[in-house]
């Protein structure tokens, strides 16, 4: 086991890296926590990162422990992407929100994760369509912001009816 001196100078290293390994940075930056919480405040300051960013980065590691990712996959997304889907990340359904975030910005990244979760007094409504239906209705819904995404469906569904309603009801 390195010694907290090591782990602090790892830490340092890390966080100026062009491609910065956002799990291998938010691993040491844990045990740095756990070592010593004011050990960690320094070295927040003297390496730039901001205690936001630090405290994002050791919950992305958190999060992805244990799954098989490429560490400059991740680091791709930025750790502001992997904030939005490090809440909602398990081994079932990492890839699919890898995937959602690399196509899509942070602030539609937002409104997606929303929508595939929902807030808690959401109230749920259930349709049944016939295959060509199903169509007509998917293909209107995306003119009205829906996005088709291969694994997870439909996202941004019940915003885009929503508009296509107020279009409507607006005629």
């Amino acid at each position: 086991m390195p010694s907290i001196a090591e782990l602090y100078n790892d830490a340092l290293a890390l966080s100026t890296e062009a491609d910065m390994d956002v799990l291998k940075l938010g691993g040491v930056l844990l045990k740095i926590l756990e070592h010593d919480p004011y050990l960690l405040e320094k070295l927040i300051d003297e390496a730039g990162l901001g205690t936001r960013k630090a405290y994002f980065v050791i919950s992305i590691a958190v999060s992805f422990h244990g799954f098989e990712v490429e560490p400059k996959r991740l680091s791709k997304l930025g750790w502001g992407k992997l904030s939005i889907i490090a809440p909602h990340v398990h081994k079932d359904n990492a890839e699919e929100l890898i995937e959602l975030a690399e196509g899509a910005t942070m602030p539609r990244l937002r409104v997606l994760m929303s929508r595939i979760y929902p807030p808690k007094n959401s109230v749920f409504m259930l349709m049944g369509f016939s295959r060509q239906d199903f169509e007509v209705v998917a293909n209107a819904l995306v003119k009205f912001g829906a996005v088709r995404n291969r694994r997870l469906g439909i996202l941004n569904k019940e915003e885009a009816l929503l508009n296509l309603i107020r279009k409507s009801a607006a005629k």
